[in-house]
């Protein structure tokens, strides 16, 4: 859930430049008043990119160019607002060709176009219950080309209505919601040997969810499910069970069900050199269990998750198919496990903030290790003032080592992805109240690292910014 209501009235500035020729620039409006807010931004952000591939020279650059409005108004009993969003980007990249399957530098772009307007209104006349309504819509263009050549295009639309409204009764609070979403898929191409690209898809869901909430004083809990009914698939049930004690530590406990219905893209869709879609595929369901405590003090804060979740039919959206000659979606036979935990802690130690987590993943998938992701994740950062107008900040991440495939053989064979750590720094200096200037350095040391066996890293990067507030 985004909120972009604006909170306050401002105008602000920002631009910056850094490595590898990139411009990033945006200007934000808002302007708020006792019962209503309007707010607008513009921004840009381009850059002649890095190269992907670990032969040539050839750089990938990408533009990106996003305007948003929002407006809002308190008429009479009701609560009114709007947004609306619209994107423009270009992309270069690189193909992946038989029978490595690895970037090499090639003449490869996507354009795309993507606009979502929602309205949204609210009674607030009654104490005791609160019904809104919502609709949004969006629509995304989407266009590859090959060497200047437009190879395929996809065209999707979603439109979603959603009823909903709260009941509060003393300290017992319910929800009730109900859905309609409709969705729209065209893709239009040339066919080739691997796959015919062109389709045109439509689906749509009905809804209803409910959610209870109820207070025991020291003791919390929850409950909600959902029914989803999907013309394309099978009904659905989803739910959760919570509860959280008042206690110091707090403790707490869920438990859920989860339903993902496959993609039109992973079902029908069709890129070069990248992806051939799978119309066979099927749901995934997971469930899910997680166990946890949050302890704070006047200095800082500590919460532990210990969780185990367990799906099926799970989607695998990089799976290489030798009869098809590429990369296809399919769902990986049998049950799959990712189990592990979670420590976040955060303190002030030395005149500084000291923010830190530490993650540890076991995720199988029928069987055997799920490539590309790592058993161990951790990072550490501390914020420090150093003067009235000067802060520093410092981060490090620390990435586990990881399987990937390398896909030039049949069957492919296994390959291990180094652990690898990054460093960030970053320096503000406050001139005057209304005047910022930032400086930022990404990977810092310049380690060289791969998550996705084949392609190389970005290396080291810098931008300087300015903020000014109009």
């Amino acid at each position: 859930h985004f909120d972009t209501t604006p909170r306050v009235d401002g105008r602000r500035l920002r631009v910056g430049y850094g490595s590898h020729h990139t411009t990033d620039a945006d200007i934000t409006f808002a302007q708020v008043a006792d019962r209503g807010y309007a707010k607008a931004v513009l921004g840009h952000v381009a850059s002649d990119g890095t190269n992907a591939a670990r032969t040539g020279a050839e750089d990938d650059g990408f533009a990106n160019t996003t305007v948003h409005l929002g407006a809002g108004r308190q008429t009479g009993n009701w609560d009114l607002s709007v947004v609306a969003r619209a994107t423009e980007a270009n992309a270069e990249y690189d193909p992946s060709p038989a029978p490595r399957y690895v970037p090499m530098d090639g003449d490869r772009t996507t354009r795309s176009r993507v606009t979502t307007v929602g309205a949204t209104a609210r009674l607030n006349g009654a104490d005791r219950f609160v019904p809104w309504l919502t609709v949004a819509s969006t629509h995304t263009n989407r266009e590859h080309a090959a060497d200047r050549v437009v190879s395929n295009a996809t065209i999707g639309r979603r439109d979603v209505a959603t009823l909903s409204g709260n009941l509060l009764l003393d300290r017992q609070r319910l929800n009730l919601t109900a859905e309609y979403e409709t969705e729209r898929f065209e893709q239009t191409g040339q066919a080739t040997p691997f796959g015919d690209p062109n389709h045109r898809q439509r689906a749509a869901t009905s809804s209803v969810a409910t959610e209870y909430q109820t207070d025991f004083g020291m003791l919390s809990v929850s409950a909600s499910a959902r029914g989803d009914f999907n013309d394309a698939f099978q009904g659905a049930l989803s739910y959760r069970l919570g509860a959280t004690t008042h206690t110091s530590p707090r403790w707490f406990v869920n438990v859920g069900r989860g339903v993902k219905n496959p993609t039109f893209i992973e079902r029908f869709g069709y890129a070069p050199d990248v992806f051939i879609g799978n119309p066979h595929l099927q749901p995934e369901t997971s469930i899910g269990y997680e166990v946890g405590m949050a302890q704070s003090w006047t200095d800082g804060s500590l919460i532990l998750v210990v969780f185990d979740a367990s799906p099926d039919e799970e989607i695998d959206g990089f799976a290489f198919d030798a009869d098809l000659g590429g990369f296809t979606a399919r769902n990986i036979a049998g049950q799959s496990r990712r189990r592990g935990a979670e420590l976040t802690l955060e303190a002030l130690w030395l005149g500084a903030l000291w923010p830190g987590a530490y993650v540890y993943v076991d995720s199988e998938g029928g069987g055997v290790r799920e490539p590309r992701r790592p058993r161990h994740l951790a990072n550490l950062t501390v914020r420090r003032p150093l003067s009235g107008r000067v802060s520093m900040g410092a981060g490090l991440i620390q990435y586990g080592n990881s399987l990937d495939q390398d896909t030039s053989t049949y069957p492919a064979t296994p390959v291990e992805l180094d652990a690898f750590r990054l460093l960030r720094a970053d320096l503000a200096i406050r001139p005057t109240p209304r005047w910022a200037i930032q400086l930022l350095v990404e990977n810092a040391l310049d380690e060289e690292y791969a998550t996705v066996y084949g392609y190389r890293s970005p290396g080291a990067s810098a931008m300087v910014r300015a903020v000014i507030e109009l």
